[in-house]
């Protein structure tokens, strides 16, 4: 069993064609059993694991982005989840420029730097300046769980998204009594020239999404993508040494 797998979840228009391609890393714990990137990142974002779950999952969609192009083709962009602290003294520039040697055929300009919202409630004097330089390197910027209780919407224009990814939650009640809630969401994200997508929505809310202006979505389970086990197959030998 590999502790740490390579997952992908598809980003599609209204046509079904495919935006781009959100990875995450599924980490497999003897302890405490199976954890999603959005289970385990409650507890890396603020530990000094982040580092290392980052670096993994930049090393994972670089080795893996000749497959990633070719499973995924017309996909704009490829979403690596990092955290705030990665930034502090430029660490996740290192580790993007130490991947892109190794891989020079990797089209840095669709890799897609996804950051939760809680980078918000930071500091972001310096937190700024670091993405800027990832910006100046060609990467996009994506804030992910926008709309949802941990995203001070005022603060949104101070971090230069490309993209954003609306929270699953936020998505599933918007129907039921929150729809000019999110209406009022995207008119803030929307002073910024970002592309905005659903998460994780249920196929019923894809019209509501549409009608609201949202470029696009992923769903909750993406059948085209169900026990496909491309992503842990070719791994490099060193892959074995899971000490990080």
């Amino acid at each position: 069993v590999k502790p740490i797998v390579l997952d992908a979840q598809r980003v599609k228009n209204y046509d079904d064609e495919i935006e781009g391609v959100r990875t995450s890393l599924i980490v497999k714990s003897l302890s405490v059993g199976t954890l999603t990137a959005n289970e385990y990142r409650f507890v890396a974002r603020r530990t000094a694991q982040a580092n290392g779950l980052v670096a993994r999952n930049i090393e994972k969609v670089f080795y893996f982005y000749p497959d990633l192009k070719k499973e995924h083709d017309g996909a704009k962009f490829f979403t690596i989840s990092v955290y705030a602290r990665t930034l502090l003294n430029g660490e996740l520039a290192k580790m993007l420029t130490a991947e892109s040697r190794k891989y020079p055929q990797v089209d840095v300009t669709k890799i897609c730097l996804e950051f939760s919202a809680d980078i918000l409630f930071e500091d972001l004097t310096t937190y700024k300046r670091e993405i800027e330089i990832l910006k100046q390197m060609g990467y996009k910027i994506a804030l992910c769980e926008v709309g949802s209780e941990f995203c001070p919407l005022m603060r949104l224009s101070e971090i230069p998204y490309d993209i954003v990814f609306l929270d699953g939650y936020a998505v599933q009640t918007a129907e039921a009594d929150k729809a000019q809630e999110i209406q009022g969401l995207m008119n803030i994200i929307s002073t910024r020239p970002a592309k905005i997508y659903g998460s994780c929505v249920e196929t019923e809310q894809i019209p509501l999404l549409e009608t609201m202006g949202a470029d696009g979505y992923t769903i909750a389970k993406d059948p085209d993508l169900e026990e496909r086990e491309w992503r842990v197959c070719g791994e490099p030998e060193e892959d074995e040494d899971y000490d990080w």
